[in-house]
């Protein structure tokens, strides 16, 4: 191989692609047949364009195949002057060739040597020769390179040799304590089996007499945990059956209660009833009271002429008249007053037996309020026949009301009993 490397500053190579190859330029010297190229052989050389740059590097590999190559002559050959200004004009160009290089493959591999003068030049040429000569007193290159390889390869097939049979040996020394260590193997393996027989046995019995006893221990426990167990069944289960007569009480005394509330419903629209029924009367009285008034001042009124044109014809009568008219005058007072006198002692006691209780934004309270949550009245101490007397108003119901449904309680003093 020859490497020739162009002028230019040092980089990155730029490698073009030439498609076809242009014609050699006419100012390149013509190629000597007999000092570079044999005859009958020939060197394609791939032409560059014909602007090289000069900032760029650029550099040429060329491959010869000279594994069949002859000499022309036994002349002397071409100088490496000369050689390298042949490359140049081959490549039609004008520079200077810095480095030549030879790559040789050989049975020792591959070499690789600079080019640099003359001498190189013809040990390359004497490289190339290949022919064998049958004279043993003036043998050619290529025997004395063949008798060279032939002793190294033998001088290295004999140490392979002597490293087999050394390997041999190590090989048999190693099979015979392998075969050692294989009976000491068995040996120690029958030893081995019968103490991990008695290992196992001596193990199984000691497991088994802990399991026992563990297993005695946990029975007791159980039968311990058994005997609380029923004790507290059997108590939970007297608890139960109080329990039950309790809830069948209280459902007895609910029903009983029940009961109560619906005779005392009854009586609560009886009273009311009774209450609107006097109520009316009462109006029914007092409208006639006011209708006896206005009657009485219209008597009144005529009273006086009817008495004068009396007391004018009869004086006697006069006197009459007008004690009649005194009796009459006191019964219309003392009627008056004890009509005032009644309908203000039913007023006082209609206001002394109820009471108002106003729920101011009560909307709000249904939608603010949570369930068990009251809204109190006030302290009401002028009830006839109680002490105080207040309202528990709940927006939501109370813990034990249905949803959606409000409650009221009302508080009284102990050992009070209450008619709804």
């Amino acid at each position: 191989m020859l490497d020739d490397m162009l002028d230019g500053s040092s980089g990155r190579p730029d490698t073009v692609l030439v498609e076809s190859f242009p014609a050699r330029p006419s100012t390149a010297p013509e190629l000597s047949s007999s000092s570079f190229t044999p005859p009958g052989h020939s060197v394609a050389v791939p032409y560059p364009p014909r602007e090289i740059y000069s900032q760029m590097s650029k550099f040429v590999i060329l491959v010869v195949d000279f594994s069949e190559a002859v000499l022309l002559s036994e002349g002397t050959p071409i100088t490496f002057q000369a050689l390298k200004s042949g490359i140049a004009e081959a490549l039609g160009t004008d520079a200077e060739v810095k480095l030549v290089e030879m790559i040789m493959s050989s049975y020792t591999g591959l070499s690789r040597n600079p080019i640099q003068n003359d001498a190189d030049l013809c040990d390359f040429y004497g490289a190339v020769q290949a022919e064998t000569s049958s004279n043993e007193k003036a043998p050619s290159k290529t025997d004395i390179l063949v008798q060279q390889l032939r002793e190294h390869y033998e001088e290295v097939i004999a140490s392979h040799v002597r490293k087999i049979e050394e390997l041999q040996k190590g090989n048999s020394k190693l099979r015979e304590k392998l075969k050692e260590r294989e009976e000491d193997l068995s040996s120690l393996t029958g030893q081995l089996a019968n103490k991990l027989s008695a290992s196992e046995k001596d193990i199984a019995k000691r497991v088994k007499g802990e399991l026992d006893e563990k297993l005695k221990a946990y029975e007791a426990k159980v039968a311990e945990k058994e005997k609380q167990f029923k004790a507290q069944l059997k108590q939970k289960g007297q608890q139960i059956v109080a329990q039950q007569r309790e809830i069948s009480d209280v459902r007895r005394e609910l029903e009983k209660t029940r009961e109560d509330l619906h005779s005392s419903e009854a009586l609560v629209k009886e009273h009311l009833q009774t209450i609107s029924e006097q109520n009316a009367r009462i109006d029914e009285l007092i409208a006639e009271c006011e209708r006896l008034m206005k009657e009485g001042v219209a008597h009144a009124a005529l009273c006086p002429t009817t008495l004068e044109e009396t007391m004018g014809e009869h004086p006697s009568r006069r006197e009459s008249l007008r004690i009649s008219r005194s009796s009459s005058r006191r019964a219309s007072v003392e009627s008056a007053a004890t009509r005032r006198s009644s309908v203000a002692s039913f007023k006082h006691f209609e206001q002394r037996s109820r009471f108002t209780f106003t729920v101011p934004n009560i909307s709000d309270k249904i939608e603010r309020y949570q369930k068990g949550r009251p809204y109190l009245s006030e302290e009401v101490n002028d009830i006839t026949g109680l002490e105080f007397a207040q309202v528990e108003f709940f927006p939501r119901g109370d813990i034990t009301s249905r949803d959606g449904w409000c409650a009221i309680k009302l508080r009284v003093p102990n050992r009070t009993k209450v008619r709804w």
